[in-house]
Formats: structure tokens, C-alpha cells, sequence
């Protein structure tokens, strides 16, 4: 039991590190928000920082960036992938926009496929006051905003991984526009 417990808080404290480096990244390199083109130099920030602070680390964590982590097709390459020798712990995808449902299916894929225990997708919305990171597990993928003058995250919505592609719709995160000469009844 004492080595569950001991995993579950490396991966707390990774995941931690993780917040850490995101609130770096958008605290001191706030521009690359304001890119055109931003997945690459924000993905390129957030391994950067990461591996700076976990240098400090005495388990010889190390970043890797574009690595394929599995030979199934179907599933993402990580952007930003985190490893202890052969262990993979952290993969983390980076998008411009949200996650479509091909991409959802395939951030759980990446998941099953690996057995990462931190298998994330950050969403770099334009002109958004937040960053939409998305969790995958063996049964759920959660959605949580990143609030980014706060530096606060919210858990937003929890889906049963068997929900992607079905009939339930994703998460709607854009507030609704009514539309001129409508009117409700």
C-alpha cells in the first residue's frame, strides 16, 4: 500500500510541477499567447520550463518533445512527453483550438495505449481568458479550465471515455448567442 501512496504523490507533485510550469510560461512569456501560430513556441515554453524545474529533481526525470510514445496509429503524439529512464509518467498534447471528437478518442488512446498515468491536452484558446486542459484515465477524459490571470484551475465536466463518439455531444464551452428577430416562447 505504501508504494501506491507514494506513486500517487509523484504524480500529484508532477502534475503540480506541470501548474507551475503553465504559470510560468503565461506569467513571464504572455506574449506567445497573442501568436498567430502558438502551439510550437508554447509547447516548446511549457517542455522548457518543465525541464528546468524538474532538473532539481534527484529522480532523473527528462523531457522529451515530439517523441512517438506507441506504435498504435490511432493515438496522439505527445508533444511534451515526460520519462524516469523507460517509465513514462507525463504526455501532454497541445492544441490551438478545442479537441475535436477524433482527437478526444485519440488522447484516450494515447492513454490506454501507454499507461501514462498523466496523459493531458492543453487547448491555447485565442483571445480566451483561459487554457482548456483535458485529462484522460482509463475511464473518463475531465475537463478542467485553467484560468490565466488567476492561475487557478476549475474542474469543468467529467465523460465516461465510452461517451466520445456516441450521441453525447462534447462539453459546450462557448456561452450561446441568441440570434436577432428570435425570440423565446
Amino acid at each position: 500500500m505504501k508504494q501506491e501512496e507514494h506513486e500517487r504523490s509523484s504524480h500529484v507533485n508532477l502534475f503540480e510541477t506541470f501548474l507551475h510550469s503553465l504559470k510560468a510560461v503565461v506569467t513571464e512569456s504572455a506574449d506567445i499567447l497573442l501568436l498567430r501560430s502558438k502551439r510550437v513556441p508554447f509547447s516548446y515554453r511549457i517542455a522548457h520550463t518543465l525541464e528546468n524545474e524538474l532538473t532539481d529533481d534527484t529522480s532523473s526525470l527528462s523531457v522529451h518533445m515530439g517523441v512517438p510514445v506507441t506504435t498504435d496509429s490511432k493515438a496522439l503524439i505527445p508533444d511534451i512527453s515526460v520519462k524516469r529512464g523507460d517509465e513514462l509518467l507525463m504526455n501532454i498534447s497541445v492544441r490551438s483550438s478545442y479537441l475535436s471528437e477524433k482527437e478526444l478518442l485519440s488522447l484516450h488512446a494515447l492513454r490506454m495505449r501507454t499507461g501514462c498515468p498523466i496523459t493531458l491536452a492543453l487547448a491555447v484558446l485565442p483571445k480566451s481568458d483561459y487554457l482548456l486542459i483535458y485529462q484522460s484515465d482509463e475511464m473518463y477524459v475531465d475537463y478542467f479550465h485553467y484560468y490565466i490571470e488567476y492561475h487557478h484551475l476549475s474542474f469543468l465536466k467529467r465523460i465516461e471515455s465510452g461517451e466520445i463518439g456516441s450521441t453525447v455531444k462534447q462539453l459546450s464551452l462557448l456561452p450561446s448567442v441568441r440570434r436577432k428577430g428570435v425570440q423565446n416562447r
